[in-house]
């Protein structure tokens, strides 16, 4: 009986002991979750902090570039209205540049008229109409610039067209068939347009004084192209044709015109022949 008891009363010992244990552990346990849970919070109140802080300085750095654009582009603004301004005022010098050497190139070419008028020698008159014509592939060039909305660069074919009409004119030769082969498109600067120009106005001119003489259907024709930067152009009458100058011979012998072509070429930096086939 005493040793039931003992048994019992180790049984119900052990019982609290191992209930205690059990106890201690779920504390314990409990006590540790709540620590890593607190841990865990404390880890992220800190990554929430610390991304509240990149937020605000992100947002601060934004602003400041978002300000700095916004003054970048008020800056760029107010240079393009005064380089704007700025061309403005350039186009409209270089235009009233253009409208006055255009006016002094037509008092030129009044006065060389009034004087071929009171020339009786035919030579001499030649000569001067020759040289006012010359001076008009000057005033159709400064026109065109003047009217068109290109400061430096003409349309090669108005160009032409306008001025092979003023030298048909001269010579009352209206009656020419004259045949384009030009792009409408194609644009030369103006330095070079009038080397062309007096180029064309030379030979328009020679073929009106001998090529379409007695001719019952004359003809005349300019072809110009660009193929990889080569500038062409061939100018062909149907007339008579001529002694074909020679370039290597001494300048001297040459006459005005020929030599004033020769002249222009080498500006040009190019090369000239001519050869007789059904005309010049």
């Amino acid at each position: 009986e005493h040793a039931e008891k003992l048994h019992a009363f180790e049984k119900n010992q052990f019982l609290a002991d191992r209930e205690g244990a059990v106890s201690r552990l779920g504390i314990e346990y409990e006590t540790e979750k709540k620590e890593a849970q607190l841990k865990s919070q404390q880890k992220e109140l800190a990554l929430s902090n610390e991304n509240q802080t990149i937020q605000r300085r992100f947002l601060v750095a934004l602003s400041f570039l978002l300000i700095g654009a916004a003054v970048a582009i008020v800056i760029v603004y107010r240079l393009y209205r005064k380089n704007q301004q700025i061309s403005q005022q350039n186009a409209t010098l270089v235009r009233e540049q253009n409208h006055r050497v255009k006016n002094n190139l037509q008092v030129v070419s009044s006065l060389l008229t009034l004087q071929s008028n009171r020339l009786t020698d035919e030579i001499a008159k030649s000569a001067v109409e020759d040289t006012q014509l010359r001076i008009e592939v000057m005033t159709i060039l400064q026109r065109k610039l003047y009217d068109g909305d290109q400061l430096a660069s003409v349309r090669l074919l108005e160009f032409i067209a306008e001025l092979l009409e003023i030298v048909l004119q001269t010579f009352d030769d209206e009656h020419v068939k004259i045949t384009y082969d030009i792009s409408a498109t194609l644009e030369v600067s103006m330095d070079h347009a009038l080397r062309i120009g007096l180029i064309v106005n030379e030979l328009a001119t020679n073929a009106c004084k001998y090529a379409f003489t007695d001719h019952p259907y004359p003809k005349f024709s300019v072809t110009c192209s660009v193929q990889q930067g080569i500038f062409e152009m061939k100018v062909a009458d149907n007339g008579k044709g001529f002694k074909q100058p020679n370039p290597s011979n001494n300048t001297k012998k040459m006459s005005f015109g020929m030599r004033l072509i020769q002249i222009q070429v080498e500006q040009l930096y190019g090369t000239y022949h001519f050869y007789t086939e059904d005309g010049t």
